[in-house]
């Protein structure tokens, strides 16, 4: 897992020390961001994975892109398959973010994202 954290989102005029009061600086960018999941194999080169993300709503002051960022809580997961038995470092994986389809916006001005999924086959050279 990992955690972020910043202790302001938002600058005005005394923070930034300028005379102009009209000046406001933002962050852009929540204060406080965690994440916590897990990784496991399984025989036969199966692998499985989810998460759980959580990121705390901040102002947003980017042109003309201002307003609240909204808080969201999301689950991902995914699963995989090696290969390798029937091609030598060929793999298939599948993800799911935002499992529970909670439609949120990431910025201001930015459509709502939902679940969204994704196959892959990767190939390694050896």
């Amino acid at each position: 897992g990992n955690l972020s954290w910043v202790n302001d989102d938002f600058f005005d005029n005394k923070e930034l020390d300028e005379s102009n009061t009209s000046l406001a600086l933002a962050l852009n960018a929540p204060t406080f961001k965690s994440k916590v999941g897990f990784n496991y194999s399984v025989p036969f080169g199966i692998s499985l994975n989810a998460a759980a993300r959580y990121t705390q709503g901040f102002p947003v002051l980017s042109g003309p892109y201002v307003g609240d960022v909204d808080n969201y809580f999301l689950f991902d997961i995914g699963a995989g398959y090696d290969l390798g038995r029937y091609a030598a470092g060929m793999r298939f994986d599948i993800a799911v973010t935002n499992l529970f389809d909670n439609e949120h916006r990431e910025f201001i001005g930015a459509p709502e994202i939902g679940r969204m999924a994704m196959a892959r086959i990767s190939y390694t050279l050896r």
